[in-house]
């Protein structure tokens, strides 16, 4: 695939290749290759009428549906630079998001029935907000001074050929083509500018460990993250293209229709998030549903319960963990097919030989084998950088390329990774380090825990101590005696939280993690007005 140096290059290649084989799945639409590049085409030069330029900012207000795909691609056939917005934000989120990138084109799907919500209102604002917005186009039904997305796509333009051709040529590898906004756990989000070429190397790596058990171009996979992430825009949707997939989208995730649709589709790969697989379990008909297509399961973005991994690990599909970060396109170390459930359960597996990692001190220097630094990764999935803040971007990718994590890991001799915590999470309790995911991976050992998060909170002799949020699993009860007498069993005193706190749902971030930040805010206002 030495030739294919843009993210189009992939979908051109599968098109001549196997025109009619299906790449879009999105409820009754079937979308083959053929005309998956049509459209694609069609959406390219679209934006070359609406005068977008090389380097311009294009938005997708939209879940997983088919539109997104040819409005992303399309964008790197011309140098313009795509990111999605998710339809859960609130108007605020759209306002920053599109204030920050400034983008001249917009696509929107106007209306969804699961959040019973009209965006008319919402983008109008956004437009007037945002003069250097000069275009909306609208999927449903357009309101005045809009474009109609149905319409719009209809038209060849065949006149514009040769201009798209010209624009096609102008494109390079090293060119920014994706924007995903950091999910905002420590603050505002930031938008990662990944290159073709970040995306491109990064996924070719994945590919190799994620589609074990399939045969070049067969299989499917299942979107339904939102396609604002790096998960759903290019761990799952680039990866499909270019491996020549066939992609089963659905606009939200739901348990029990997920689990029709793996079973109606025969999909070949599921990749969630652990929260995704706890609440699928928890079906009282979870048993019920056909699931034997899977050939891989994937999961990353939180550590795995132990009861989870076992149970996936009695399906005799392939598991697959790993670890990455939007900063580097996606994975940068994963698992081997074969390991032990305890290696799935502890540790993220070891960098990709495509790629590096370190272990670095708060000094500078490499720590030694088995102690805790922050990792350190390197390579052509390092992104470009963070868009509008070069500080940030200074801070965070040195002068000779390394991107700084902030995650907190230790790595064993045979190069497996284990993540400990955020930097940014570390307190500090009687002067002793705390690293609030080895608490939490004691506390998940509950069989009615599912899921946990640790925050410091301020304590007159210690400084600080930790306060544990649990989330128990649907229908069961858990104890905040019982899951101190757990810690107390394989902690060290200083580790153990001073208090426990059992809700039946905990705060989500769009992604499927825990918002912690949403919690340490809680705390922090809680005890002020105490």
């Amino acid at each position: 695939m030495a030739e294919e140096k843009l993210l189009w290059h992939y979908l051109r290649r599968w098109a001549k290749e196997r025109p009619d084989k299906e790449a879009l799945i999105f409820g009754e639409k079937r979308i083959s290759y053929g005309e998956f590049y049509d459209k694609t085409l069609r959406t390219a030069k679209l934006m070359l009428e609406l005068g977008v330029k090389k380097g311009d900012r294009v938005f997708t207000m939209s879940a997983a549906r088919n539109e997104f795909m040819y409005q992303y691609i399309a964008c790197s056939m011309i140098g313009a630079i795509w990111y999605g917005l998710n339809p859960r934000y609130m108007l605020d989120e759209f306002l920053y998001q599109v204030g920050d990138a400034k983008p001249k084109v917009g696509f929107i799907v106007r209306w969804y029935d699961f959040l019973q919500r009209d965006y008319k209102d919402d983008m109008m604002a956004v437009k007037e907000a945002n003069p250097e917005l000069e275009n909306l186009v609208i999927v449903g039904d357009a309101w005045e001074g809009t474009l109609s997305w149905d319409d719009e796509i209809a038209k060849e333009r065949k006149e514009l050929d040769d201009a798209l051709e010209k624009r096609m040529a102008e494109v390079d590898e090293d060119d920014p083509t994706l924007i995903i906004y950091t999910s905002g756990t420590t603050g505002k989000p930031k938008g990662a500018l990944l290159t073709h070429k970040n995306i491109i190397k990064n996924i070719e790596v994945e590919a190799e460990h994620f589609f074990v058990n399939h045969a070049p171009g067969e299989g499917k996979c299942l979107l339904h993250f939102p396609i604002n992430h790096v998960a759903g825009a290019v761990e799952i949707a680039f990866a499909a293209l270019m491996s020549g997939l066939g992609m089963v989208m659905m606009d939200r995730f739901d348990p029990a229709a997920t689990l029709q649709t793996i079973q109606d589709e025969k999909v070949t790969l599921l990749g969630q998030v652990p929260a995704m697989f706890l609440l699928q379990f928890k079906l009282p008909n979870f048993d019920d549903y056909d699931l034997s297509s899977i050939k891989n399961y994937v999961w990353a973005g939180a550590a795995a319960p132990e009861g989870m991994v076992k149970k996936l690990a009695t399906t005799g599909a392939t598991l697959i963990t790993g670890y990455g970060q939007t900063e580097n396109a996606g994975f940068v170390t994963y698992s081997d097919p074969g390991d032990s459930v305890e290696d799935l359960i502890k540790t993220v597996g070891k960098c990709a030989p495509a790629f590096e990692i370190k272990l670095m001190g708060k000094d500078g220097v490499e720590v030694p084998m088995g102690e805790v630094g922050e990792l350190w990764m390197k390579g052509d999935l390092v992104m470009k950088g963070y868009l509008n803040l070069p500080e940030a971007t200074a801070e965070t990718v040195t002068e000779d390329g390394w991107l700084k994590s902030g995650d907190l890991a230790t790595i064993d001799e045979r190069g497996y990774i284990t993540i400990v915590g955020r930097i940014k999470e570390m307190y500090k309790s009687g002067g002793y380090n705390v690293y609030p995911r080895e608490i939490e991976a004691v506390i998940e050992k509950h069989p009615n825990v599912a899921l946990v998060t640790i925050v410091p909170i301020p304590d007159e002799t210690w400084q600080e101590v930790g306060k544990a949020f649990v989330m128990p699993v649907p229908g069961s009860e858990v104890k905040a005696e019982d899951l101190k007498e757990l810690c107390k069993k394989h902690l060290a005193n200083y580790k153990i939280p001073k208090e426990f706190e059992v809700r039946p749902l905990l705060p989500m971030l769009l992604n499927g993690k825990i918002n912690r930040l949403a919690l340490v805010e809680e705390e922090k206002v809680a005890r002020q007005s105490k």
